[in-house]
């Protein structure tokens, strides 16, 4: 279903009062930008939409700016055939889609190995984004920036999954278990408070991300309508940081650390990659701002998305062969006191453990990885 057929939805609930016109104020603002248009309309057009939004209440134009948008689309921009269609998985007899981050100075495609073949997989990939230049744990770091590129590929998903039918999943490895953490919460607010969530989460995107990206994210929850996205089956953790343990030692280091060690610059170099220097230590200093939180940030995700009523579950994978203390003795007994304090049912709550595996569980052991995804799936 298009952006003109769900607009259609929102038109009727602008006629309101309160603090929902407001809410619909705040979120129809970004329909003054059209992302799907931007590209097509030019400066000058821009310009005037970037006056009328700053310059008139929305309640006045409401309609008028929808009429214009909508016939400018019809008339002028070519849609892609489906929300798959932009991530290259078109025609693909895909009975899964899997949304997933990889971790520090990593890239998405060492880990299609481990992916079932029915299963087509959506990377976030990792690139500049200006928020290298902001303070760790602060709002727009680099964890949020990310977080909100990955909601937006969660929601391109989300509407396909609704069209069709077909189940969703997503999740993250290591530092990208912190941004699943984040997506989380997101989908937990856009869940039980859709139309609050949207304006919260739309304005706030528009302020982080960069301006192309904060107008799709708008433009995504435009065409929700003021609906929750539909439900994925699972959100899977693979060793994703979640406590102090996780982080201390390395994390602090490479943060305050200049220049990259000679071990790391492979790393920057792989194919694909554009990972810096500098944007592996803001990510290390993220990391370790948000996995030091008291009280502690992840953990509060995890109980929101267990309270969910009948909602996905928590998948959280670790290796055998690393960090075992860690695992054994903080994360397993925090993450089953969760469970606890959410009163959810103990299978919303699973934790895999690979055997011969270690944090590069990708490498290690990607059949096993892919048989833990496979049933998780399938269940």
């Amino acid at each position: 279903m298009g952006v003109m057929d769900l607009t259609a939805g929102l038109l009727p609930s602008s006629s309101g009062s309160g603090s929902g016109d407001s809410e619909l104020d705040s979120l129809g603002s970004a329909w003054l930008g059209w992302p799907a248009c931007s590209a097509r309309l030019g400066p000058a057009r821009l310009t005037l939409l970037s006056g009328l939004r700053s310059c008139f209440s929305l309640k006045g134009v409401l309609c008028l700016v929808t009429f214009i948008g909508l016939l400018h689309c019809r008339l002028f921009v070519q849609r892609p055939s489906s929300n798959l269609a932009l991530f290259g998985l078109d025609g693909m007899a895909c009975s899964t889609s899997f949304v997933f981050v990889p971790g520090i100075v990593s890239v998405g495609n060492q880990w299609k190995a481990t992916m079932p073949s029915s299963v087509c997989t959506v990377l976030v990939d990792y690139y500049p984004s200006g928020a290298e230049q902001r303070g760790a744990g602060q709002p727009g770091d680099f964890t949020e920036v990310a977080a909100y590129r990955m909601l937006t590929k969660i929601l391109h998903i989300s509407l396909a999954a609704a069209a069709s039918g077909k189940p969703w999943a997503f999740g993250g490895h290591s530092s990208g278990g912190v941004v699943v953490y984040r997506c989380m919460d997101h989908l937990a607010s856009l869940i039980t408070e859709p139309l609050a969530a949207a304006v919260a989460i739309s304005s706030e995107g528009m302020k982080w991300l960069p301006a192309e990206e904060g107008l799709e994210l708008s433009e995504l929850f435009t065409r929700l309508a003021g609906r929750p996205p539909s439900m994925p089956i699972a959100a899977f953790s693979f060793e994703g940081s979640l406590m102090p343990c996780d982080v201390e030692g390395w994390a602090p280091e490479w943060a305050k650390t200049a220049e990259p060690p000679d071990w790391q610059k492979g790393d920057l170099d792989q194919p694909g990659s554009q990972w810096t220097w500098p944007m592996v230590r803001v990510c290390a200093a993220s990391l370790f701002a948000n996995c030091d939180s008291s009280p502690p940030r992840h953990l509060a995700s995890i109980q929101r998305w267990l309270e969910l009523p009948q909602g996905p579950r928590f998948i959280y994978v670790a290796g055998a062969n690393e960090f075992e203390k860690c695992k054994t003795n903080v994360i397993f007994p925090a993450l089953k006191s969760v469970l606890q304090s959410s009163g959810a049912p103990d299978d919303r709550l699973q934790i895999k453990v690979i055997p011969n595996a270690g944090h590069g569980m990708e490498y290690n052991a990607p059949d096993e990885v892919r048989k833990v995804i496979a049933a998780a799936l399938d269940s």
